[in-house]
């Protein structure tokens, strides 16, 4: 962003105004995270984004709607308390499942959610760009949109590729567009359409549909569901909506657009960005505009590996199963401090009296190998410590006899020594 800002002003003397969005699409990414910014990045992030409200307000509509999209989401942030995770979970479904009642809706004849005179009076206008970049009053609610679902589902009816698509390599029968791309690929298709789910519809059919749903909808339960960060819940319904708004325009090419997309899509996938505070969010966001918070964050991450402490506690047995089992009991039972980790590696040194199989049911996260009966306390306990050299390295190894019963705060008065 140090650099990208900047090289905009220079941009922008030679490039459409409508592009104006497509090139600053990083920012609506970072308007997500817009609270936790310094006083003067939030003024930049807020005069960029009006900027592009404001240059082409009329011809490129797609560039308002994300834009304002996650200024909308931003009011989970402001009402996070009053808010519960099932309010948040109920609103991402309600993203998921909307279009595709309106599209049942649409093709039974009921409802055209993209036919506006039907349910909106009066003329709207705005100033905008036509395609040779002339200023003209446009239309903001007209239907752009109808024409190319009749197309593409015609066309994957007609040619029977509606289960499993065309191919990539392939578009849709258009009337409309096909004279103009059969000049370049002989066929009277179009190969992709502003419309990004009817794309992925005519390259891979139903079946694509449905496993490019999945990943949209795994991303965003995840990050609503199993963070602990209210910036990752935003996430997930920002995902949740993306989904909703790929049936209406963001076409699927191979551009900054898509590549923020699969950006916040991963973020949500990350276990350790949705195990981040808002806090750790904070350091994180503003990394991006001052390096001096990379060097904290770095610094944090540091000392708090340093508290991180994985332990292997070794122990052979032969013929104590209560006791063994009393044991392995009582390390389970222990308060382990947090940054703490326990592997527990058991040598079973040819037991006869079924210890081998009650830990192994009892306790099947146990690491357990056997001896022949002849290894003893000793030899047992080489072996269970080579074992645990070959699982990874650890920061302190805990011996003990199987007839040991720790009390529960043994690892916490450990960890204060």
């Amino acid at each position: 962003m140090k650099y990208a800002l900047p090289l905009f002003l220079i941009f922008a003397m030679i490039i459409r105004t409508d592009a104006f969005g497509f090139y600053l699409i990083p920012v609506s990414f970072l308007l997500l995270f817009l609270p936790v910014f310094t006083r003067r990045q939030k003024i930049i992030l807020l005069i960029v984004t009006a900027v592009v409200f404001l240059a082409d307000m009329g011809g490129a509509r797609s560039n308002v709607i994300k834009f304002g999209s996650p200024l909308l989401i931003l009011l989970l942030y402001y009402f996070r308390k009053q808010l519960s995770r099932k309010v948040l979970e109920i609103t991402r479904v309600a993203l998921f499942t909307a279009p595709l009642f309106l599209f049942i809706m649409g093709v039974a004849g009921i409802f055209n959610v993209f036919n506006t005179d039907e349910y909106v009076r009066g003329t709207y206008s705005a100033m905008g760009t036509d395609e040779e970049g002339n200023r003209v009053e446009v239309n903001v609610m007209a239907d752009t949109r109808t024409f190319i679902y009749i197309e593409v589902l015609n066309s994957a009816v007609n040619n029977n590729y509606w289960l499993l698509g065309r191919t990539p390599a392939r578009g849709n029968d258009s009337d409309t567009f096909g004279v103009i791309e059969a000049e370049l690929t002989g066929r009277d298709e179009r190969l992709a359409n502003e419309i990004g789910l009817a794309n992925v519809f005519t390259w891979t059919g139903v079946v694509g549909v449905i496993l490019y749903l999945l990943i949209f909808y795994r991303a965003s339960y995840l990050a609503v569901n199993k963070s602990e960060n209210i910036f990752a819940s935003m996430l997930g319904i920002y995902v949740a909506f993306r989904w909703l708004y790929s049936w209406i325009e963001d076409v699927n090419q191979f551009n900054i657009n898509y590549f923020i997309l699969m950006i916040i899509i991963g973020l949500c996938f990350s276990e350790s960005f949705r195990k981040m505070s808002d806090k750790d969010i904070l350091i994180w966001a503003r990394g991006m505009f001052d390096a001096r918070y990379i060097r904290l964050q770095q610094y944090l991450l540091k000392k708090e590996n340093m508290k991180h402490r994985n332990i292997a506690v070794l122990l052979t047995c032969h013929n104590r199963k209560v006791k063994t089992l009393t044991c392995l009991s009582s390390l389970y039972n222990a308060n382990i401090p947090t940054g703490y980790v326990l592997d527990i590696f058991l040598i079973d040194d040819g037991s006869t009296d079924g210890t081998a199989e009650a830990v192994m049911l009892l306790f099947p996260g146990v690491h357990m190998a056997r001896g022949d009966g002849k290894l003893f306390w000793a030899g047992g306990m080489r072996l269970a410590w080579e074992t645990a050299m070959e699982e990874k390295s650890y920061d302190a190894y805990l011996l003990i006899n199987d007839d040991v019963k720790l009390y529960s705060g043994f690892f916490q008065q450990s960890a204060k020594g």
